[in-house]
């Protein structure tokens, strides 16, 4: 997997953005939906680590996304990891998984 493409990459992380803007405001209303098992995959598949804090603010900058919504399997050993990802300013959505 070494000719991963930033558009596989863009189309693997399932982002999808909802854009609009009102009449009083000047800057867009974006939103982010991010599938965490897909983005940690593709990420991993790379041999990459990601730092979620520069990645929220990259989406925040170049695209103004005011939400960041990153949707997770709940695994309750992990929650050290959901409260820094919350920290750094993600809206976190989980799915209970079954094993």
């Amino acid at each position: 997997m070494k000719n991963f493409s930033w558009v596989k990459l863009a189309i693997t992380a399932s982002f999808w953005f909802n854009g609009g803007m009102s009449f009083n405001e000047k800057r867009p209303h974006n939103f982010a939906y991010i599938d965490g098992a897909n983005l940690y995959k593709g990420i991993a598949d790379l041999g990459w680590k990601l730092d979620y804090k520069r990645f929220r603010l990259w989406l925040s900058n170049k695209y103004q996304v005011q939400e960041a919504y990153l949707f997770l399997g709940l695994i309750p050993k992990y929650k050290d990891i959901y409260t820094y990802l919350q920290k750094v300013g993600f809206t976190l959505v989980f799915k209970e998984i079954t094993y």
